[in-house]
């Protein structure tokens, strides 16, 4: 299954072509893939910059997925106006996520 996904670009790995499937994973990871995901079941999320108070402790790689999520309402953030990107994304947060995604690309 890592495979498929890595095939249709929703995961990329750590590097040197490794996956870490041990690893936690951050809430700008998660945006990320899930944004990816969303591509890939041909049901883009519109674009839209993020407005989190944090948004500068975003990593590059992952600012507009963090939009996507916020402007889509997948994702939303954690308190005070904060998205806290490298928080690890908790497996009842993925619960809903992907149940608020399965809704909009259904």
């Amino acid at each position: 299954n890592v495979e498929k996904m890595a095939g249709l670009e929703v995961v990329n790995g750590v590097g040197d072509g490794k996956f870490d499937p041990n690893a936690s994973l951050t809430r700008q990871e998660a945006a990320t893939m899930l944004a990816r995901l969303a591509a890939a079941l041909e049901k883009p999320l519109p674009a839209q910059a993020s407005t989190f108070a944090d948004t500068d402790s975003v990593a590059s790689w992952a600012l507009e997925a963090v939009g996507q999520m916020q402007a889509s309402g997948v994702m939303n953030g954690t308190g005070n106006d904060m998205f806290s990107p490298g928080d690890p994304y908790e497996r009842q947060q993925s619960i809903v996520t992907i149940m608020r995604l399965y809704e909009l690309v259904k």
